[in-house]
C-alpha cells in the first residue's frame, strides 16, 4: 500500500508541476487542468467511483489528478458530484486494472473492498437568490398552481429561491398562492455549449429551433418530470435531450421546429390543466404523456382536434385512430424464436427466479420446429464445467435457455457457461435469454460474445454501430454525459415523426403504415392491429452477440 501511495504521489507531483493550475486547486470545488479537454460526469444515484471509471475505461490515477477533492481520504461520492473525465485518457484502462487501482485506493482510505458508502447523508443544498442582473436577463416560464403546492415546493421544483418568486410575482408576496393561479418563474439553466435545455421546467418551456427555410412544425412534448421517482425523472430528461439532438439535425436539414415542453406529473388533473391553457391549439404533433391514465386524457382531446399523438414508451389502452405506439406489439414478441431453435438441441437452464411465462413461450416456439429438447440443467453456485458437459451435444449446437429474472443470477449462469466453453472449446453452444439481459452493464456483456448470447428486446443500441456512435459523440458534445436507452428512443422517435410530418402533412398516419424506419440501429414499422384503431410498432429486436465480436440485430 505504501508503495502504491508513493507512486501515486509522484505521478500527482509530476502532473501538477507541469500544469497551468496553481496549488489553490485543492480548495473549493474540483478544478480540471486547463491544458486538457474534459467531459463533465455528474454522479447519479447508485454510482460509485469504480463504476464511473468503468464507463470511460479511464485510470484512477488520472481522475485523481483532475479531481483534487477525491484525493481527500475522507472523500465520499455523492449524487450530483461533478467528476472531470480527461477526454484523451478515455479507453486507457481495462476493467482489471481499474479493479486493482480501486482496491489500493480503498485500502489507503481504510475502506474494505466493496464497502457501500452511498448511505452517507448529503447535506441539503441551499438555493441562492439570483442577482438583479440575472433576474432581468433570465428566461421566464409560466406555472399553474396546483392543489397542495406551496412556495417551498415550487421553489425546489425549479431550483429558484422563494424570494425570487415573490419579487417577480408581487401578488404572491401580498396575497399568497391560490389554486389555479398562474405565476411567472425564472428558469435557472446550467451552462451548456449547445444552447439547449439541460434542465427541465415544471410546467412549460418554449424552444424555437429556426432553420433557413419556411418549413415549420409545432411540437408539444408531455413528460412526467416531477411527482415521480428520481430514476423516472432522470429518464424523462434523457428522453427529451435525445429529442433535442434529433431536432438540431433536422434544423440543419431545413426544418424549423417550435417545441413546447409540459410536465404532466403523474396525474390527470395536471394534464387537464395543461389542455385548458390551450397548449394543443396550434400543435402539429403531440409526444407523450407517458403513463396510460394521463395519455388517455390527452389522446381524447388530441383526437377532437385531429392531432396525431405518440406514446413514446408505454403500451396504452387508447385505441383512437390518431394514436401511435412506439412500444412493440406484445403478441408478436416471440415470432422470431422458432427459426432460432430449428435443428438444435435445447436445454433449459433452471434458476431460482425463472420467468414461467417466458419459459412457456420458448417451449411453444420449440414445439413448432425440429428441435431436440434435452434434460433440465439446474443452476447452483458451485456448478463446474464438467457438470455441464453431459448436457452439451457432440454433433449439433446446444442452446441453453436462461429465464432468470434476477440479473445477478443470470450473469452468474452466463459466467458458468463461459467457463465451460473455455474448458471444452470444441463444444458448440449458444445462449438464449429473457430481454432483461439488455439491462446488464456494457462491460459485463463482454462474456455474451463467448457463448453467442441472444435475447429479444424492445430496444437496443451499441457503439459498434456507426450511426449510434455518431449520435453518442454529438450527445456528449451537447451535454457532457453519455446517452442512455431513453436518449436513443427520444432521438429515434423525433427522427421518424417530424420528417414524416413534413413529408406527408395531415396524411402522415396513413402514409407511414408499413414503412420500415431505422434512425439509429433498431427498426420500426407501424401497422393497424384493429381497423380504424391506433398504429402500433411491430418490430421486436432479436439481438445476437457473435463469436467474431460483432452484434447482429434481426
Amino acid at each position: 500500500m505504501r508503495k502504491y501511495i508513493l507512486i501515486l504521489l509522484s505521478f500527482l507531483c509530476f502532473e501538477i508541476g507541469t500544469s497551468y493550475v496553481s496549488s489553490s486547486v485543492y480548495a473549493g470545488e474540483p478544478q480540471p487542468l486547463k491544458r486538457h479537454q474534459y467531459l463533465k460526469h455528474n454522479a447519479r444515484s447508485g454510482e460509485s467511483i469504480s463504476s464511473i471509471l468503468k464507463i470511460y475505461n479511464i485510470p484512477l490515477a488520472i481522475v485523481l489528478v483532475d479531481n483534487p477533492k477525491m484525493r481527500d481520504l475522507n472523500y465520499s461520492l455523492q449524487k450530483g458530484n461533478r467528476i472531470y473525465i480527461r477526454k484523451e485518457s478515455i479507453g486507457c484502462a481495462t476493467k482489471h486494472e481499474i479493479d486493482e487501482e480501486i482496491k489500493l485506493y480503498n485500502k489507503a482510505r481504510g475502506i474494505m473492498p466493496y464497502q457501500d458508502t452511498s448511505s452517507v447523508v448529503k447535506k441539503k443544498s441551499e438555493i441562492i437568490p439570483l442577482t438583479k442582473e440575472d433576474l432581468r436577463s433570465a428566461e421566464m416560464s409560466k406555472h399553474i398552481v396546483l392543489p397542495k403546492e406551496t412556495l417551498y415546493s415550487i421553489s425546489k421544483q425549479y431550483g429558484v429561491s422563494i424570494d425570487d418568486i415573490k419579487i417577480i410575482n408581487p401578488e404572491v408576496a401580498q396575497f399568497g398562492l391560490k389554486i389555479g393561479m398562474e405565476i411567472t418563474i425564472p428558469i435557472v439553466s446550467k451552462s451548456n455549449n449547445s444552447g439547449f435545455l439541460p434542465t427541465i421546467p415544471i410546467i412549460s418551456k418554449s424552444l424555437f429551433l429556426k432553420s433557413n427555410t419556411d418549413t415549420h412544425v409545432n411540437v408539444v412534448v408531455m413528460l412526467p418530470i416531477s411527482g415521480v421517482n428520481e430514476n423516472m425523472s432522470e429518464g424523462m430528461e434523457s428522453l427529451y435531450k435525445g429529442m433535442l439532438v434529433a431536432m438540431d439535425s433536422l434544423k440543419s436539414d431545413g426544418l424549423t421546429i417550435h417545441v413546447e415542453l409540459f410536465d404532466t406529473k403523474k396525474n390527470t388533473y395536471t394534464v387537464d390543466s395543461i389542455i385548458n391553457t390551450g397548449a394543443f391549439n396550434n400543435a402539429d404533433i403531440i409526444i407523450g404523456p407517458v403513463f396510460n391514465n394521463t395519455f388517455n386524457v390527452a389522446s381524447r382531446y388530441a383526437e377532437s382536434l385531429g392531432i396525431p399523438i405518440i406514446s413514446p414508451l408505454t403500451d396504452v389502452s387508447s385505441n383512437l385512430p390518431n394514436v401511435v405506439q412506439m412500444s412493440p406489439y406484445l403478441p408478436d414478441r416471440y415470432d422470431k424464436l422458432p427459426a432460432m431453435f430449428n435443428k438444435k438441441k435445447v436445454v433449459f437452464f433452471k434458476s431460482s427466479s425463472d420467468d414461467i411465462q417466458f419459459k412457456a413461450q420458448v417451449s411453444n416456439a420449440v414445439s413448432k420446429v425440429k428441435a431436440d429438447v434435452g434434460d433440465i440443467l439446474i443452476y447452483k453456485k458451485d456448478l463446474k464445467p464438467e457438470d455441464i458437459l453431459p448436457f452439451a451435444d457432440d454433433k449439433q449446437k446446444t442452446i441453453f435457455v436462461i429465464s432468470a429474472t434476477n440479473l445477478v443470477e443470470a450473469e452468474m449462469m452466463i459466467s458458468k457457461l463461459t467457463a465451460f466453453v473455455n474448458s471444452y472449446p470444441y463444444k458448440k453452444i449458444a445462449v438464449y435469454s429473457a430481454g432483461n439481459l439488455a439491462k446488464i452493464d456494457e462491460i459485463k456483456k463482454a462474456e455474451f460474445f463467448k457463448v453467442e448470447t441472444s435475447y429479444i428486446t424492445s430496444y437496443h443500441c451499441d457503439r459498434i454501430n456507426e450511426k449510434s456512435y455518431n449520435f453518442e459523440k454529438k450527445y456528449i458534445n451537447f451535454y457532457n454525459e453519455i446517452p442512455n436507452m431513453m436518449s436513443y428512443r427520444g432521438y429515434d422517435m423525433t427522427m421518424i415523426f417530424l420528417p414524416s410530418l413534413r413529408n406527408y402533412g395531415g396524411q402522415m398516419l396513413k402514409s407511414i403504415e408499413g414503412i420500415i424506419f431505422t434512425p439509429l440501429q433498431v427498426s420500426y414499422s407501424f401497422f393497424l392491429p384493429t381497423e380504424n384503431g391506433k398504429l402500433v410498432n411491430e418490430e421486436w429486436s432479436l439481438v445476437k452477440y457473435n463469436l467474431n465480436k460483432s452484434i447482429e440485430i434481426q
